[in-house]
């Protein structure tokens, strides 16, 4: 196996634990939701938003990739949004 086989099976390594913790944190976004919903919550909170976009912004040392990492938060932020949104219009 060449370097390039070695490196991209660390990438399936990671993506799989990627995956895994994808839908563990939406199975927590649907609970948001559902507390959310029995408390009268808005599903928008522009401060936890900013908040963890700050904290977790930090974790990453490298100033040109942490950009990227705020693209990938916001969407993970508008995806947790939709499924927080279905379970608030639900009967």
């Amino acid at each position: 196996m060449d370097e390039l086989d070695e490196l991209r099976l660390q990438i399936d390594d990671i993506d799989k634990q990627m995956a895994i913790l994808f839908e563990r944190r939406m199975e927590i976004v649907k609970d948001i939701a559902k507390y959310k919903k029995e408390n009268n919550y808005p599903i928008y909170d522009q401060s936890r938003e900013t908040f963890v976009l700050i904290r977790n912004g930090s974790y990453i040392k490298d100033k040109d990739i942490r950009i990227l990492y705020f693209d990938l938060l916001n969407k993970e932020f508008e995806l947790s949004k939709k499924v927080q949104e279905e379970i608030l219009h639900q009967n």
